[in-house]
């Protein structure tokens, strides 16, 4: 089996009103053959156009909502979330991120911003440290479902995403096929994700092209980081979030099936 058909063998986007990148984590294979939960947790971009009363919304009983934008992204496109959501949701205050694609300067070459892209991976996890370790921390009190998003569902969603998936034990070339998906899912939502853009002109927007590719090769600096600073994803896990065995445990115990 291919990755692409790896990732996409069953239906996992949540086809919903004003819904962007909007997909279940569930139903991929693990390493010893046992499978990801569906209705467990879900990713997503922007909820700011999502419609509360979209029946695929209701359906959705949410326990947790993690917002990983910065303050100034959640006041600028605020979350349209259903009222039994809103109880569950958690965001911390902080300024900048590298997944904040307007910080990133209009005048560099494709060149150029798809280098500055590998390094916001490599930091990633660590300035995002603060709101995956929330993340692993609920997921191993039995919060679920839970739902986690940043702009475009991409860059700190992906990251978090990838880091769920590889310690649940789903083969990293899968893990990557998961975060390739993106692509397809902002293409097919690209009137949600750019709502209020400023137009660029054509030769920008092929220079800025590279920001919205979901290239695995952004993934693979990302754990190629943390196989160099902390012997792996599980040591990222174990140092920098405090995530112990036990919690492990108690994660895949919720997330995959017998």
């Amino acid at each position: 089996m291919s990755t692409s058909d790896a990732a996409s063998d069953i239906p996992r986007h949540v086809l919903a009103r004003g819904a962007c990148n909007f997909r279940d984590l569930g139903g991929y294979r693990t390493r010893d053959g046992r499978r990801v939960r569906m209705g467990k947790v879900f990713r997503s971009g922007v909820l700011d156009q999502l419609d509360p009363g979209d029946p695929a919304v209701a359906a959705l009983k949410m326990a947790v909502v993690i917002d990983l934008r910065t303050g100034r992204e959640r006041t600028k496109r605020p979350s349209n979330l259903p009222a039994a959501w809103r109880a569950g949701l958690w965001a911390r205050e902080y300024e900048t991120s590298g997944g904040d694609h307007t910080t990133i300067s209009q005048a560099l070459s494709a060149d150029e911003i798809r280098a500055v892209m590998h390094k916001v991976y490599r930091r990633m996890p660590f300035e995002q440290a603060d709101s995956y370790r929330v993340l692993f921390q609920r997921l191993a009190a039995g919060d679920a479902p839970m739902l986690f998003h940043c702009h475009g569902g991409k860059d700190r969603t992906g990251v978090g995403a990838a880091l769920l998936l590889d310690m649940l034990g789903v083969p990293r070339p899968v893990v990557l096929a998961d975060y390739a998906l993106t692509e397809q899912c902002l293409a097919r939502d690209a009137a949600v994700i750019e709502r209020g853009s400023a137009k660029v002109a054509p030769e920008v927007q092929l220079a800025r092209a590279p920001l919205i590719r979901a290239d695995p090769a952004y993934l693979e600096s990302m754990f190629d980081k943390l196989d160099k600073d902390c012997g792996g994803a599980e040591g990222y896990l174990g140092d920098a979030l405090g995530v112990d065995q036990a919690a492990r445990e108690r994660i895949r115990e919720l997330l995959l099936e017998p």
